[in-house]
C-alpha cells in the first residue's frame, strides 16, 4: 500500500473541514465535515448489507471538536469500576497500534526512509 498524509492545524481564518479519504481498487470512503462527522462517500464494487448504516452515520456534535474522548473514558471507567476487562474498552495492545503508527510517521519524516507496517 502506498499512502499520502497531509496534516495542518493552521487554517485561516478558522477551523476548516478535515477529511480522511481511502481510495482502493474495490472501493472509496471519504469521511469529512468540521468534526469528521459526515460520511461523504461510501462506494464499493461489492455491496455489503451494512453499507446503508455507514452512509447514514452522520451526526451533529456540540462543537467543532466533536465529542472528544468521552465515550472512551466512559468505557474505561466502567471497566475499572467492575474490575474486569470489557470488550467495549480499549486495551494496551490496541492503544499501542496508534503509537506505532505515529512513531513510524515521525521516523519516516525524520530519516526520509520508508517505514513498513506493522512497525517493530
Amino acid at each position: 500500500m502506498i499512502g499520502s498524509l497531509n496534516l495542518t492545524c493552521l487554517n485561516f481564518p478558522d477551523d476548516r473541514e478535515g477529511s480522511i479519504v481511502l481510495l482502493g481498487d474495490k472501493g472509496t470512503v471519504k469521511i469529512g465535515g468540521k468534526s469528521m462527522n459526515k460520511m461523504l462517500e461510501w462506494e464499493f464494487a461489492t455491496p455489503h448489507p451494512d453499507d446503508a448504516l455507514a452512509r447514514q452515520a452522520d451526526y451533529e456534535p456540540p462543537t467543532v471538536y466533536g465529542f472528544g474522548h468521552q465515550e472512551m473514558y466512559r468505557r474505561v471507567g466502567m471497566t475499572l469500576r467492575r474490575g474486569e476487562q470489557s470488550e467495549a474498552a480499549p486495551d494496551g495492545h490496541e492503544g499501542r497500534k496508534s503509537v506505532l503508527l505515529l512513531d513510524g510517521l515521525y521516523r519516516s519524516n525524520r530519516t526520509g526512509e520508508i517505514v513498513r507496517f506493522p512497525a517493530a
